[in-house]
Formats: structure tokens, C-alpha cells, sequence
């Protein structure tokens, strides 16, 4: 299928506050599927400014998919965002997060960044442009995949682009 060391947080991580798994949500005996939780911002500033917050699950539109997170991708480039200064043109309210693995119907697993704003990650479901995700492979943890997109890229590039190492 074509879908157009780690530093990851999972489905059931203590951050969102809750079990994300629908069937035992806090949000009472019946799940929601309407509604999810992120993690959200409503203003730039410090780490503490992140809250958890239901929200509604998103409807992708063309060339997009929704998936249902199983781990988020963490790094730099989340404070850059939270903090103004990522250079995109991008202001909250939002939901934080781009590097994300997890599944879509009819069950495939995938992996791969959010869109070209690289936020929307933080949630337990997210839509994902279908040209920046790929099947997972199973060798790879959801943990492990979610660290890839964004951050392995970082790494690469910080290693291979600007310390120029090279073999020997």
C-alpha cells in the first residue's frame, strides 16, 4: 500500500493523563469515537503550558488518511513550535507533534510525519498527508518508528550536512 535512540510518547504514556484506548476512555462507560484527547497548546511559551484536551477526531480530506496514533515522535522541533520559532506560519491554538506511527483501516500499520506544518501528532488520532507516511515495518517498535520521521532526520542531518562525518 502507498501512503501518499528513540524519543517517543505512547498510547498509554502518563503525559495524556488517561488510557487512550477507546474502550476504557475516562470519558465514561461508552466510548466517544466522535471525540479524542491531545495534547494541546492555546499560547507560546515553556513546556508547562501543554494541556490535555478532548477534542473532536478529525475528517481527512484528499490525499490525506486518518490514523489511529499508537506513538508520537518527541524532539526539538516540538519546543520549536510551542515556542514560535519554527519559522512556519503556524499559531495556536493547536495540537503539538509531527513524527507519529500507528494505524490506519483497514489495519495497516504506518509511520511517517503529519503534514508540511508538522503538527497534529500529540493525539490519538491524526490526519496524515498520504505523500509523508509508509507501511511500518514489523521489525520496528510504533515507539521506534515514531522517533524516525522527524527526529532521525534531525540526527542525520546534524551528523551527515553540517559535521560533515564521513567513513574512516
Amino acid at each position: 500500500m502507498n501512503y501518499g535512540r528513540k524519543s517517543a510518547i505512547s498510547r498509554t504514556d502518563s503525559c495524556f493523563g488517561a488510557d487512550l484506548n477507546p474502550e476504557v476512555s475516562s470519558r465514561g462507560s461508552e466510548p466517544d469515537y466522535a471525540r479524542m484527547t491531545a495534547a494541546r497548546i492555546t499560547q507560546l511559551g515553556p513546556p508547562e503550558i501543554i494541556s490535555v484536551a478532548d477534542a473532536d477526531v478529525p475528517e481527512p480530506g484528499e490525499l490525506e488518511v486518518l490514523v489511529r496514533v499508537s506513538a508520537a515522535g518527541v524532539g526539538p522541533w516540538d519546543a520549536s513550535v510551542r515556542t514560535g520559532k519554527s519559522g512556519l506560519p503556524i499559531a495556536p491554538p493547536l495540537t503539538l507533534g509531527a513524527g507519529i506511527s500507528g494505524v490506519v483501516e483497514p489495519g495497516d500499520e504506518v509511520f511517517g510525519s503529519t503534514n508540511p506544518m508538522f503538527i497534529n501528532g500529540y493525539a490519538e488520532y491524526a490526519i496524515a498527508s498520504a505523500r509523508m507516511i509508509t507501511r511500518k515495518s514489523a521489525a520496528l517498535s510504533h515507539i521506534e518508528a515514531a522517533a524516525m520521521p522527524v527526529v532521525g532526520v534531525m540526527t542525520w542531518q546534524m551528523l551527515f550536512d553540517h559535521a560533515a562525518v564521513r567513513e574512516g
